[in-house]
């Protein structure tokens, strides 16, 4: 994936690639199939270059077939975000140059956490009815494969 091996080469943090693996992850965990290259930033510190905070993430998946739903940045080539595996992340971190046992376990942290906190997360935003169930069954679907990793 170009944007770790922009991270990899030009970020002096080699932590940067790991958060942009969560942030990447995440977006699929919550069903944002629109996620893609603009949705990511490099912000200029004192202390070097760094990623910004994840931003413009939408729940595309809630939509269903009104939306195309094939992942804008796909995971070792797989296009639907229920069907990633621990398999493709190890996959995307070898190719990246990352320790995959290291985005294995961060990936499937991110997964139990996302599920944990997701109703708290729809309730305290003021989301509810079937958007509340939508967003539920979204990230209960798109974070199973990996839940049981953590």
């Amino acid at each position: 994936m170009q944007v770790l091996e922009l991270l990899r080469h030009q970020v002096q943090d080699e932590g940067e690639a790991y958060r942009f693996v969560e942030m990447l992850a995440f977006n699929a965990f919550v069903g944002n199939a629109g996620a893609h290259g603009k949705n990511s930033s490099l912000l200029l510190t004192r202390d070097g270059v760094r990623l910004s905070p994840l931003y413009d993430v939408v729940p595309t998946q809630v939509w269903g077939d009104r939306f195309d739903q094939r992942l804008a940045m796909q995971i070792s080539g797989e296009p639907r975000s229920q069907a990633v595996t621990v398999f493709h992340w190890r996959k995307l971190a070898k190719a990246a140059g990352l320790d995959p046992d290291r985005v294995a376990d961060r990936v499937a942290a991110l997964a139990a956490a996302t599920f944990d906190r997701s109703e708290e997360a729809d309730t305290s935003a003021g989301i509810g009815g079937p958007s509340l169930g939508d967003a539920l069954e979204i990230v209960t679907r798109n974070t199973a494969k990996l839940r049981s990793l953590a």
